[in-house]
């Protein structure tokens, strides 16, 4: 039985290209980002409140604000995140409606 290697076997074009609108993948990345400095600033806050010499009642409200502002802000990032993903959705939904008719025309 002959030997094949997987580079012999792989496609002829070794080039990625995108089924995606080509200005989807920054807006992904960015609103991900976003939402990341936003979790590290939160984490850090909480940190800083923890070390704090307040009364357990005044840490407990000041933790509960800082809860708050944390989802207000994480709130937009995660509605963007959403309309991103549906996008992302029907550009997959028209690439295999697109294939399929390929093939079918074939």
């Amino acid at each position: 039985m002959p030997r094949t290697s997987v580079i012999q076997q792989s496609s002829p074009s070794l080039t990625h290209v995108p089924w995606y609108p080509e200005n989807l993948l920054p807006q992904l990345q960015a609103t991900l980002a976003a939402v990341a400095d936003l979790k590290a600033r939160y984490d850090i806050e909480l940190e800083q409140l923890a070390g704090r010499s307040e009364s357990d009642d005044m840490r407990t409200q000041m933790a509960a604000d800082l809860e708050a502002r944390f989802q207000a802000e994480r709130e937009p990032l995660v509605q963007r995140l959403a309309e991103l993903h549906h996008r992302m959705m029907g550009a997959m939904a028209y690439q295999d409606i697109c294939d399929s008719v390929r093939r079918w025309d074939g």
